[in-house]
């Protein structure tokens, strides 16, 4: 499931069912599973959100 608005225009955004097809090092291959963009495959870059470590007490990295 999509947890980010990437382009809903032309498909993926908050909530979309996706499967996927291939995991490689800097995309994700995925089918939409539902709606009227069903079936289209999507294309998804990996997203690296690092936390600035002042706000929390332990930095950490998180990669989706």
């Amino acid at each position: 499931m999509m947890m980010r608005n990437l382009n809903p225009e032309l498909g993926p955004y908050n909530g979309t069912r996706l499967r996927i097809v291939e995991l490689k090092s800097h995309v994700i291959h995925a089918t939409i599973m539902a709606g009227e963009r069903k079936g289209q495959h999507v294309l998804i870059p990996r997203i690296v959100f690092i936390s600035d470590g002042d706000s929390r007490e332990f930095p950490f990295r998180l990669r989706r």
